[in-house]
């Protein structure tokens, strides 16, 4: 099934104002050039310009870059550093966040009522965990974590 399918199946399905529905709408294209861009590079097609260093007339000289002409979604040449710097983060966090909504659309919640919440920075008992089930227990409510 084609992602935009996906995602207009999800809206039909949850609505407009679904979080996760949203948010998948965002990200979609940034997804969809990863993903042209594995399969041109993987299948060596010709939609997929990858350039090395190249010296200019004037004298200087161009990093590496890549550039994407496939028929749906475009990538105009940018420079493979700063398409990477760009690219890791971005992907980290969208990995991250459609893990934390899938546990929330997936968590059984039979006995006692919680949800999949950011944890506030100055509540985060380890660094690198953003995210965790919440209960309505006490003032604020409580982080498991």
């Amino acid at each position: 099934m084609p992602i935009s399918c996906i995602v207009i199946y999800r809206l039909q399905k949850y609505g407009n104002h679904d979080h996760f529905t949203n948010f998948i709408d965002k990200t979609i294209y940034f997804m969809r050039v990863i993903r042209e861009l594995r399969n041109g590079l993987d299948h060596r097609l010709e939609t997929v310009k990858v350039t090395n260093f190249e010296i200019q007339t004037d004298g200087n000289i161009l990093s590496p870059s890549i550039e994407l002409n496939h028929k749906e979604v475009k990538l105009p040449r940018i420079s493979l550093k700063e398409f990477l710097i760009n690219t890791i983060p971005n992907l980290l966090k969208i990995i991250e966040t459609t893990f934390a909504y899938l546990a929330g659309r997936n968590a059984n919640s039979n006995i006692m009522a919680y949800e999949v919440r950011e944890i506030p920075e100055e509540k985060r008992r380890y660094k690198y965990v953003k995210y965790c089930f919440w209960s309505p227990l006490g003032q604020d409510g409580y982080y498991s974590q």
